[in-house]
């Protein structure tokens, strides 16, 4: 299954901006709630959530992904701190689900709008295949 990394990169540029005037992680990381409200509503209309979400949980369960090519503009933002960001992004944009592991095999592919427009229209009304984890409790 491709991903398009320049896809993921756009979404979360819009969280990692916090960190071109702030050095540091904030305590309470609900200061980017609004901003994964934002993210969420704009996948949700250009068809990609279940990508996102699908390219996110990909991300924080593989450790041989390098972080920092998802930290945009921020350079300062350090790799734990990030990963723990894309945690919560990932638990606030699926908020009845516990995330796992993808059980597919993801591939992160550069692409041009166009290229990943057509890949995903390739899927049923461009709908990611549906991630099958537990519901929380």
């Amino acid at each position: 299954m491709k991903i398009s990394n320049t896809m993921l990169k756009y979404y979360l540029q819009h969280l990692t901006v916090y960190f071109l005037e702030n050095t540091t992680m904030p305590e309470d990381l609900s200061v980017f709630n609004t901003d994964l409200h934002t993210i969420k509503h704009t996948a949700l209309a250009r068809h990609e959530l279940d990508w996102l979400i699908l390219g996110l949980a990909h991300i924080v369960f593989n450790p041989d992904i390098q972080l920092k090519a998802f930290r945009g503009l921020a350079e300062n933002i350090e790799e734990g701190d990030l990963h723990h960001l894309l945690w919560h992004a990932l638990n606030t944009l699926c908020p009845n689900y516990t995330p796992e592991k993808p059980s597919i095999p993801i591939e992160l592919i550069n692409m041009t709008t166009e290229e990943w427009d057509q890949y995903k229209s390739i899927f049923n009304n461009n709908k990611a295949p549906h991630h099958n984890w537990s519901k929380r409790n």
